[in-house]
C-alpha cells in the first residue's frame, strides 16, 4: 500500500510538471480574492455551522492551507505586507496610516510586478487598506501603482447606513456590533457589485494574461447582508463560549496581550449583552455566506470562459477574528484565532482536492505567484514561494515557522512565531511578559506553559529562533518597563541599589562613589564586551528607599536615557518596578543593545542580575 501511495504522489508531481510544461509559453492569469475580517469557522475546516460551498468548490479545484498566518492582525500592515512580499517591520507599517509609498517609495508591488511583465492589472474594491464602511466608493489607502485600472463601487450597505441598527454606542460603524438584514437583491450591495465588476472584467480581457483583484468588503463590521443569507444561519444554531470560563482563559494571559479589549471585556464594548452578541455572530456568518455566493458567480465566468485552467486562484483574508472566545472580539491579538487566516491556491500545475498541513505566511503568496507564473521578482522578498507545497501538499517540505507581530503603541508591542506545534508569544522582548501554547493538546491557547519549568528549553529554543524577526525602528519601541518581586525587605534591596560597596560586589565592579541625592554625577569607565565606554549618571531623584531616578550616557555611543526604580513592600518581600526611558535614541545597532541577557542594554542587566545577587546574598547570612 505504502508503494502504491508512492506511485500516486509521483504520478502527480509529474502531471503537474507536464500540464505546466504544456503551456510553458502562455501566461496563466491570476485571480486574486481578497475578504476582510474573515476567519477560520468556516465548513472547510470543519466548522459545519458555517457551510461555504463554493469555498469548497475552490478547495477542490486547488490546495486548501490548514496553517497560513497573517504578518499583523490589522488590515493595513496586513495588506500592505501582502502585497510587498515585506514583513510590517521592513515596511515602517504598523497601524491605518496611508503612507506606503510615502516610506517606501521604490517598492514594487505584487500588481505592479505583473503589470510590468505585461499584465492587464486591476482592482475591484478592497485590496490595500479602506476605512471600512467609511472609505467604501473611493480609493481608499490604494496604491495607483499597482494597477492600470481601479473600480471603487458602492452598494446599500454604504448609500444607507442610517438603517443599520447598532448595539455599541459613540462609535463608528467601522469598529461596531451592527448589523442589517434588508430584503435586497446582491447586486444593490457593495460586494454584490465587486462580484459583477470583476465578472465584466474577466469577459473583456479574456484574450490576454491578467492579474483581477477582488476586493470583498464583508465581513468586517457592520455586518450587513441581504436577508436570505441570514435565513440560511439558524438563530439557534449560535453560540456564544462561556463567559465565566472565557475569562479564566485569561488568568495566566500578561495583559499587554489584551491591550484593547479588558477595560470593557467582555466583547470590547460596555453593555453589550449576551443575545446582542448572538446577533452579531449570526449577522458575520450571514456575511461570509454572502461573499460565498459571490465566490460561486466569478469561479462560474471563469468555468464559462473556459478559463477556469489558464487561471491561478488565491483566496485570502487579511488575518482572523474573534467572535466572542476568551470574552473577546476582533482582531488585533496575538493569539491564534486572530493570527490564522483561510487560504487557498488553484490553478494549472497546482494539485487538487488537496490539504497542507505546512506552516506558511501571507508575505509568501508574492513569490508564489512570480514562481508560478515565471516571473522575476524582486530580491529582496522575505516570504518564500509555496510551489513545492503547491506541487505536493503532503511531503513538500517546509521547515520555517510563521511570525505574527502586534503593535498597538510604543509602550505595547509583542511578536508571536508559530511553529507546527508550538506558539509562543513575547511582549516587549520579554518585559511585559510571555506566552507558550501546546497545539498539540491545547488548540484553543488555554494554558500558558511559558513559566512552566517543564518547558523551559522550548521557550528558550523559540525565543531564540523569533530574535531575527524583531525589528521594529527605534522611534516606535518606546520605554523598557518590567516589574519583579524579591524576597528581600525594601530597605536591603534599596542598599543593594544605591550603596557603593553592594554595587560593587554585584555588578558596578568599576564604581568608586555613587550617593542617592538629587544632583549627584558621576563619571566612570565600564567594559562592555571588551570595549571601553565612560559612563555617566546623574540623579534626578532619590526618596530612600523607595524611589530612585537618574538620567545616564555613554561617551562614545549617541543618545541619552533615564532609568526610574520604584520599590514598595509587599507581601512576600520587594516590588521592583524598572522603567528604561529613552532607549529608542540610541543606535540599536550597537553590540552592547544586542546582548543574549534581553537585548535592551546595561539597565536590564541590572534587573538581571539583582535578584541573583540578593538570592546568593541572603543564602550566605
Amino acid at each position: 500500500m505504502k508503494y502504491l501511495e508512492t506511485i500516486f504522489r509521483i504520478a502527480i508531481v509529474l502531471v503537474c510538471f507536464f500540464c505546466q510544461s504544456g503551456h510553458a509559453d502562455e501566461k496563466p492569469n491570476v485571480l486574486f480574492i481578497s475578504v476582510d475580517d474573515m476567519n477560520c469557522d468556516l465548513s472547510i475546516y470543519g466548522f459545519e455551522q458555517m457551510p461555504m460551498p463554493n469555498l469548497q468548490r475552490l478547495a477542490n479545484l486547488g490546495v486548501r492551507f490548514d496553517k497560513a498566518y497573517c504578518q499583523q492582525p490589522l488590515c493595513g500592515p496586513s495588506r500592505a505586507s501582502l502585497m510587498t512580499g515585506l514583513r510590517p517591520d521592513t515596511i515602517d507599517m504598523h497601524n491605518l496610516k496611508h503612507d506606503l509609498r510615502k516610506k517606501n517609495p521604490d517598492v514594487v508591488t505584487l500588481g505592479q510586478m505583473f503589470r510590468q511583465n505585461g499584465y492587464f492589472s486591476a482592482r475591484v474594491g478592497k485590496i490595500y487598506h479602506y476605512n471600512n464602511p467609511s472609505s467604501i466608493g473611493t480609493d481608499g489607502n490604494d496604491d495607483p501603482a499597482t494597477w492600470d485600472e481601479r473600480y471603487n463601487p458602492a452598494g446599500i450597505d454604504k448609500l444607507h447606513e442610517d438603517k443599520i441598527i447598532r448595539f455599541s454606542k459613540n462609535h463608528g460603524l467601522g469598529r461596531s456590533l451592527s448589523y442589517w438584514a434588508p430584503e435586497s437583491a446582491d447586486e444593490e450591495h457593495t460586494d454584490g457589485i465587486v462580484a459583477k465588476t470583476i465578472i465584466e472584467l474577466i469577459a473583456k480581457h479574456k484574450e490576454k494574461p491578467f492579474f483581477l483583484a477582488a476586493g470583498f468588503y464583508r465581513p468586517h463590521c457592520p455586518y450587513v447582508a441581504p436577508k436570505k443569507y441570514f435565513d440560511q444561519i439558524p438563530k439557534d444554531s449560535i453560540e456564544i463560549p462561556d463567559l465565566v470560563s472565557s475569562k479564566k482563559d485569561l488568568d495566566d494571559v500578561p495583559p499587554m496581550a489584551i491591550t484593547q479589549d479588558s477595560k470593557n471585556w467582555p466583547f470590547f464594548f460596555p453593555d453589550i449583552s449576551v443575545e446582542q452578541a448572538k446577533i452579531c455572530k449570526r449577522a458575520y456568518f450571514a456575511s461570509n455566506a454572502f461573499l460565498d455566493a459571490q465566490i460561486g458567480k466569478i469561479l462560474d465566468a471563469l468555468d464559462h470562459y473556459h478559463l477556469l485552467d489558464k487561471t491561478i486562484i488565491v483566496f485570502w483574508s487579511d488575518h482572523g477574528y474573534f467572535l466572542g472566545e476568551k470574552g473577546l472580539w476582533y482582531k488585533r491579538k496575538a493569539f491564534e484565532k486572530s493570527a490564522r487566516v483561510p487560504m487557498i491556491i488553484s490553478g494549472p500545475g497546482i494539485a487538487k482536492k488537496s490539504v497542507a498541513q505546512q506552516t506558511v505566511e501571507l508575505l509568501d503568496i508574492y513569490p508564489t505567484l512570480a514562481d508560478c507564473c515565471g516571473l522575476k521578482p524582486p530580491a529582496n522578498l522575505e516570504g518564500i514561494s509555496m510551489r513545492n507545497i503547491l506541487q505536493d501538499p503532503v511531503d513538500a517540505e517546509r521547515n520555517r515557522p510563521a511570525v505574527t507581530q502586534v503593535w498597538y503603541n510604543k509602550k505595547a508591542w509583542g511578536y508571536s512565531i508559530r511553529t507546527n506545534r508550538w506558539r509562543y508569544t513575547q511582549w516587549r522582548k520579554g518585559f511585559s511578559g510571555h506566552e507558550l501554547y501546546d497545539h498539540a493538546s491545547d488548540p484553543d491557547e488555554t494554558i500558558n506553559l511559558a513559566d512552566s519549568n517543564e518547558h523551559h528549553h522550548i521557550v528558550e529554543k523559540l525565543a531564540k529562533q523569533l530574535q531575527p524577526y524583531v525589528r521594529l525602528k527605534p522611534y516606535k519601541l518606546g520605554p523598557i518597563e518590567k516589574q519583579i518581586v524579591v524576597k528581600q525587605d525594601i530597605e536591603t534591596v534599596w542598599q543593594a541599589i544605591t550603596d557603593p560597596k553592594k554595587m560593587k560586589q554585584w555588578l558596578f565592579s568599576e564604581i568608586e562613589k555613587f550617593e542617592p541625592r538629587a544632583g549627584f554625577q558621576s563619571k566612570f569607565v565600564v567594559n562592555i564586551e571588551g570595549r571601553k565606554f565612560e559612563h555617566c549618571w546623574k540623579v534626578v531623584e532619590a526618596e530612600a528607599p523607595n524611589t530612585l531616578r537618574y538620567k545616564w550616557s555613554y561617551t562614545g555611543i549617541p543618545g541619552k536615557s533615564e532609568v526610574r526604580w520604584s520599590l514598595k513592600k509587599v507581601d512576600g518581600g520587594t516590588q521592583l518596578r524598572f522603567a528604561h526611558i529613552g532607549t529608542d535614541s540610541f543606535d540599536q545597532s550597537d553590540p552592547m543593545f544586542k546582548r543574549e541577557v534581553g537585548e535592551a542594554g546595561w539597565n536590564y542587566l541590572i534587573l538581571q542580575s539583582l535578584p541573583k545577587f540578593l538570592a546568593e546574598a541572603g543564602s550566605h547570612n
